[in-house]
């Protein structure tokens, strides 16, 4: 016998597993921890806060595993998908551990589908990944991204900011078109034309320079209002930052900062406005791997005196996807 399930039962696993993640950012004062929208929701370190066992193997034709036995329950996320579907992943994993779930074998068919504006599965997939969209993507956490970049209403209807939005929270470009249209900030007309436009195409709209390697790296675009942000990426990301510089009073980005951390400089580019003391830009195009701290300060370096007039700073993970025994559980030994 097939059980039909009407829309008030779907209904109400939307909303139960939105009010899950509610619940638990509410309970680690996330909303407060990242009320300036510097970090995006480190999900990875959230399982091992809250003691679940989980690891990162070559799955076939799985996403995840949720495992739930009488003595210990469990997580596995496949290594064959980038860090954004293993964070998503994950995300719609714990949902299961935390709505209480029988096990789950979940593949593209159980996750996903909530931030791609589709509704389907059974109650349990389709209230686990409404738990993963909203423990993700919550409103506060767009709404704060957008309050630092001062991006428009209008300006959340174009590819480039919708993509530059979901960098910066750590997921696929599609799920943040849909999550925009359920937060109700877009259309449903308007999510599905957006999520239509293939990232590579944006990538190569805001790339300025023949750097990428590999499509699947991606592009961010940093200025003086990502100071302070934490960039999520991989060894194939390009990492352009636009600053604000006044070369013509004798002020400049000490970009061997960036040498020093190990990155390689694609492009560096210094232009000016003209007047004395006025503003131009520097451009800075860099590659690099592993995790740290960029730190760069606008100064006259030629005089040993000169205390920094502007920093900026980043923190990055550019080790890409997740193998084996995550990378959180391993630097807190």
């Amino acid at each position: 016998m097939v059980t039909v399930m009407g829309s008030k039962d779907r209904r109400s696993a939307i909303l139960g597993g939105a009010a899950q993640a509610a619940e638990l950012h509410k309970s680690l004062s996330l909303q407060n921890l990242l009320k300036d929208g510097s970090s995006p929701i480190d999900v990875f370190r959230v399982l091992m806060d809250q003691h679940i066992d989980f690891l990162f193997q070559p799955l076939d034709n799985l996403l995840g595993v949720f495992l739930k036995t009488p003595l210990k329950s469990g997580i596995l996320v496949t290594t064959n998908r980038d860090l954004y579907v293993q964070r998503y992943t994950a995300a719609h994993e714990l949902g299961h551990f935390l709505l209480d779930h029988r096990t789950s074998l979940d593949d593209e068919r159980q996750i996903g589908f909530a931030p791609r504006g589709q509704l389907r599965g059974g109650l349990q997939e389709v209230e686990a990944d409404a738990f993963a969209s909203e423990f993700l993507m919550p409103r506060w956490l767009i709404a704060a991204q957008v309050s630092r970049q001062q991006w428009t209403l209008e300006a959340l209807k174009t590819p480039k900011v919708v993509y530059q939005l979901s960098l910066r929270l750590g997921v696929s470009y599609q799920a943040m078109c849909w999550a925009l249209a359920g937060h109700k900030v877009i259309s449903r007309p308007e999510a599905r034309l957006l999520a239509k436009i293939e990232p590579k195409q944006t990538k190569r709209e805001t790339l300025r320079g023949p750097f990428l390697s590999h499509a699947w790296g991606n592009v961010w675009s940093l200025t003086n209002k990502d100071n302070g942000l934490t960039l999520l990426g991989t060894p194939d990301d390009v990492i352009q930052i636009e600053l604000e510089e006044r070369a013509s009073a004798g002020l400049s980005w000490n970009i061997e900062a960036a040498i020093d951390q190990g990155f390689q400089v694609l492009n560096d580019e210094q232009r000016t406005s003209g007047g004395i003391g006025s503003f131009g830009v520097r451009f800075l195009a860099i590659k690099g791997s592993g995790q740290g701290e960029l730190h760069m300060e606008e100064s006259r370096h030629w005089d040993p005196a000169s205390k920094p007039k502007t920093e900026f700073t980043i923190k990055y993970c550019l080790d890409g996807k997740e193998t084996g025994f995550p990378r959180v559980c391993r630097r807190a030994q």
